[in-house]
């Protein structure tokens, strides 16, 4: 993981628009985020689990998705933990996943 934040922000979007479709896709669905909401930390130690929700208009249908930010905390600072893996991408894109959750 990069330290440096602009680092870390240029890698994610390189990620992202290295796919034709993927930088649609991702704007797609930021576009149809709505009521996005965190729930109560449940914290063990320097972890926490964060549920998140948000409803998700596709094609007329409104989904509300379910899903948890894993957090770490870095000194007095609580970060989105990516600490799983070296591989910056994969770490990411597995964090995002749980992130934004399941339809329930």
């Amino acid at each position: 993981m990069p330290d440096d934040a602009d680092a870390f922000a240029e890698g994610v979007r390189r990620g992202i628009s290295s796919d034709e479709d993927g930088q649609k896709t991702v704007n797609d669905v930021l576009d149809n985020l709505s009521n996005i909401t965190v729930g109560d930390p449940v914290v063990s130690g320097d972890k926490a689990d964060v549920p998140t929700s948000a409803r998700l208009a596709i094609n007329g249908r409104v989904l509300v998705f379910k899903g948890i930010a894993h957090m770490i905390k870095d000194s007095e600072v609580w970060k989105w933990d990516l600490t799983f893996s070296d591989d910056t991408k994969a770490a990411t894109e597995q964090a995002m996943l749980a992130l934004i959750g399941k339809p329930q």
